[in-house]
């Protein structure tokens, strides 16, 4: 036998409900920088190099090709 099961939801408007709200964020907010101070940093995650005198640069040459590479 099965049975047909239904939910549903629908907002109540609380006089408190800002206060809850606000009271919920920031023990979220807090929450997550105590993790963050906390945490240790991975002993295997690879750091990145410095190369202060690579080329790269924040735009592109659209003239350099015109075709795709596949």
């Amino acid at each position: 036998m099965k049975s047909k099961w239904s939910v549903s939801r629908s907002l109540v408007a609380r006089p408190d409900g800002q206060r809850r709200w606000d009271y919920a964020y920031q023990f979220l907010v807090r929450w997550a920088m105590e993790q963050e101070a906390t945490s240790k940093p991975n002993p295997l995650a690879k750091q990145e190099d410095e190369n202060g005198s690579s080329p790269i640069c924040s735009s592109f040459d659209p003239s350099t090709t015109s075709k795709s590479n596949h």
